[in-house]
Order: structure tokens, then C-alpha cells, then sequence
């Protein structure tokens, strides 16, 4: 029990941001933003995502020839 209390304990320092080096924290989170409204963040892996979609579908779809 006293290891669950001191984990505990570290954890509500963390978030108090005690654990960095000034003992609080210097800049607030970001703003939370949608990975969909950025076309930065996915623009780069649509190739990829493409490819993948097309393995998905030659592995799972029947092939219409047969």
C-alpha cells in the first residue's frame, strides 16, 4: 500500500507540474485540436494510407474475375 501511495503522490506532483526543473509549469497545454482539421498532420501519410487500403482490400475483397 505505501508504494501505491507514493506513486500516487508523484502522480499529483506531476500534474502540478512540481516535477520539472522550475517546480511548476512554463508554458500552458495547447490548444486540443483535431487530427482531421489539420492537414499537416495527415497530409504527409495519405500515400501510405492508400497503399494499405489497397493490400486491405485485395486481401479481403473477392477477386471479381472469379
Amino acid at each position: 500500500m505505501r508504494e501505491y501511495s507514493q506513486f500516487s503522490q508523484s502522480i499529483d506532483e506531476s500534474i502540478r507540474g512540481r516535477d520539472y526543473p522550475s517546480g511548476k509549469l512554463e508554458k500552458p497545454d495547447p490548444e486540443p485540436k483535431r487530427w482531421s482539421a489539420d492537414e499537416t498532420i495527415y497530409t504527409p501519410f495519405l500515400k501510405v494510407f492508400a497503399e494499405e487500403q489497397k493490400l486491405l482490400n485485395t486481401l479481403t475483397k473477392p477477386n471479381k474475375a472469379n
